[in-house]
C-alpha cells in the first residue's frame, strides 16, 4: 500500500511501532531494539521455538513482571489460568501453520488485578527459514472491554 509494507502490525499510527517492525524486517536487531523501546506498545520477539528473546519495557508497565522474569517463557505465567488453553490453542495452530496470530486474554498482573490485552504477532522472514523468529505487540484494551460490557448491560 503506498509503496509501504502491509499487514496489521503495520496498521497502527504509531510510527515507532512500524519503524521498529520495519527495522527488524531489514535485519537489524539492535534498531529494533532502540525503535521499540520507544513504543507506546509492549512489543516483543519469539524465537522459532516460541521462547521470548525481547520485551521492551512497556512489559513491566504493564504487568509489574520485571523484565528478567519474562523473558523466556515467564510472561505466559501471567495469563489468566481460564485463558491459557484458548491462547495456547490459538497460538499453537498459528505456529503450525507458520502464520500470525491475534488473540484477546486476560493477563493477571504481579498485584493481583486483571488487565485485558489484546496481542497479535507475525512471523519474519522466509518459510523455510530454520531460525525464524516472531515478532509482535500487545495492547491493554481492559478500557474498550469495559465500555463494551457497559453498553451491552444498557441495551
Amino acid at each position: 500500500e503506498n509503496g509501504r509494507p502491509s499487514g496489521w502490525l503495520l496498521a497502527s499510527s504509531d510510527h515507532s511501532t512500524a519503524e521498529a517492525l520495519a527495522t527488524l524486517r531489514s535485519g537489524n536487531e539492535a534498531g529494533f531494539e532502540q525503535a521499540a523501546d520507544c513504543s507506546p506498545f509492549v512489543m516483543f520477539r519469539l524465537d522459532r521455538k516460541g521462547s521470548c528473546t525481547y520485551l521492551n519495557d512497556r512489559w513491566t508497565t504493564l504487568s509489574g513482571q520485571p523484565l528478567g522474569v519474562a523473558i523466556g517463557r515467564g510472561w505466559l505465567s501471567l495469563i489468566e489460568e481460564a485463558d491459557r488453553k484458548p491462547f495456547r490453542a490459538v497460538t499453537g495452530a498459528a505456529h503450525l501453520a507458520g502464520k500470525g496470530w491475534r488473540h484477546t486474554f486476560r493477563i493477571r498482573r504481579v498485584d493481583g488485578s486483571i488487565r485485558w490485552v489484546e496481542a497479535a504477532a507475525e512471523p519474519l522472514g522466509p518459510t523455510d527459514e530454520p531460525e525464524r523468529a516472531t515478532v509482535g505487540v500487545v495492547v491493554d484494551v481492559t478500557a474498550e472491554i469495559a465500555l463494551q460490557r457497559t453498553a451491552t448491560a444498557s441495551t
